[in-house]
């Protein structure tokens, strides 16, 4: 269900990100008029597969492999890290 799912919103995301290019700014990055299951020129559904395939694949292989990563991060530098970036951000609305 998830592939169906993720899938589902992808394509119907790349849509709507595709008329609101094309609207505000005239242009168009991608069509897929010349695939078989084109759905309008911005969803097809051989890339929504491609879409669902892809997000399964990183969902189950490489979010477990991220996470591993974070959680030997050890939580002072996360404190750091935070403490830098509101004072970055301080000094930006002072300047």
């Amino acid at each position: 269900i998830y592939f169906f799912t993720v899938a589902f919103v992808l394509t119907i995301l790349e849509g709507i990100s595709g008329y609101v290019i094309e609207f505000t700014q005239n242009k168009v990055y991608w069509n897929y008029d010349s695939f078989k299951f084109n759905i309008g020129h911005y969803m097809s559904l051989e890339i929504a597969l491609l879409w669902g395939g892809l997000a399964t694949f990183a969902m189950y292989f490489i979010v477990p492999k991220i996470k591993n990563f974070v959680n030997k991060i050890p939580k002072i530098v996360t404190y750091i890290t935070i403490v830098l970036f509101v004072i970055d951000i301080l000094i930006s609305f002072i300047l």
